[in-house]
């Protein structure tokens, strides 16, 4: 077995876009995130016993306040999904910390780990592949409820079942149905409801609404606002599609190859992106006016593969004004208050 090299031996040192700001004028966030790497151990081939690192986040530096909506967006195989996913635990990270609600949860385990993933929940992209076809609506909504011993009898359980169930939109009389019973997006109000029946203070969403119709996905991400509102949940919310992130979301992370590129407020991102691959994200998106025009900015190649990432910054062998200074990692710029970017060319 290879035995995973020192992470922080590999990586250049990165700013904290958080570092330079006084401690003092800082209030704590919710999820805060330091340096965060995720590699695995793939085979070379499939009779070699030699293994390759893939760095599937590699250095991530972020912070979600309590309430607020925080998008990850890149295209496919950027890391998106990996880093939501070592955030709540789901995988291990080879190092750097995950500080939620005053605790490291990297550091924790068992009745101590459980306890703090109770305020943190998840909701999966395909909505039919999460939920177990041989439970029940009422039974599904109702695991987290019987794992964490929130109601004292099976009355005050399926009153608490039925509340959830109407809060997001759901018949309480279809409890005890299946799942293949329901379109798409009904099976995704009942990964809603089983995410927001404890009441959670941060809710991990991975690209919850991109397997569903248009109609429907507007539908989602309006429950999922008005959730927000009457709880007070905070999101990461994970997203390819910018038009379904400019609708929810309050700050914004483009995330490249393991690494973020650019943050900021919606606002700025969207009005003022200053990160090669952020223009050519934004110019992707499809205008509603068929008499409005704009430059395209089309990129050349695959996103390279990140067990071999490129030296320097790792968008250069794509970016359409990429020189030999970009060989050299770029570092995290402030560019504006609050706007984050890592690029030599920076305006």
């Amino acid at each position: 077995m290879t035995t995973l090299p020192s992470a922080n031996a590999v990586s250049p040192v990165s700013l904290n876009p958080f570092s330079s700001i006084p401690v003092s004028s800082i209030p704590v966030p919710l999820l805060e995130v330091k340096d965060l790497k995720k590699w695995f151990e793939m085979p070379r081939g499939i009779f070699s016993r030699k293994k390759t690192i893939v760095r599937a986040v590699d250095g991530v530096d972020m912070k979600v306040d309590g309430g607020e909506t925080v998008a990850l967006v890149g295209e496919s195989g950027c890391g998106k999904s990996t880093l939501g996913r070592t955030i709540v635990r789901l995988l291990r990270p080879t190092s750097g910390t995950v500080t939620f609600d005053g605790a490291d949860m990297t550091s924790l385990s068992g009745d101590a780990l459980a306890k703090r993933r109770r305020n943190i929940q998840f909701i999966f992209q395909d909505p039919f592949a999460s939920l177990d076809p041989r439970m029940t609506i009422g039974d599904v909504i109702g695991e987290p409820v019987d794992i964490y011993k929130v109601c004292p009898d099976r009355r005050e359980r399926s009153a608490k079942i039925m509340q959830v169930m109407e809060t997001v939109g759901l018949d309480p009389t279809w409890a005890s149905r299946y799942a293949h019973e329901f379109s798409g997006g009904q099976r995704q109000r009942i990964c809603v409801a089983r995410a927001i029946a404890l009441q959670p203070k941060l809710v991990v969403c991975d690209e919850p609404v991109s397997a569903l119709d248009v109609s429907i996905q507007a539908q989602i991400i309006n429950l999922l606002k008005n959730l927000q509102k009457q709880f007070q949940m905070a999101y990461i919310f994970i997203s390819h599609d910018l038009n379904v992130v400019r609708h929810i979301a309050d700050r914004v992370c483009v995330m490249y190859l393991g690494k973020f590129v650019e943050t900021a407020d919606k606002r700025s991102l969207f009005e003022s992106p200053r990160h090669p691959y952020t223009k050519a994200l934004l110019s992707a998106i499809p205008l509603s006016d068929p008499r409005i025009t704009r430059e395209k900015i089309l990129l050349s190649g695959d996103i390279p593969n990140p067990a071999n990432p490129p030296e320097g910054c790792r968008f250069h062998t794509r970016c359409p004004i990429a020189s030999d200074v970009c060989r050299t990692p770029p570092p995290m710029t402030e560019v504006s208050p609050g706007h984050w970017a890592s690029c030599h060319k920076l305006s």
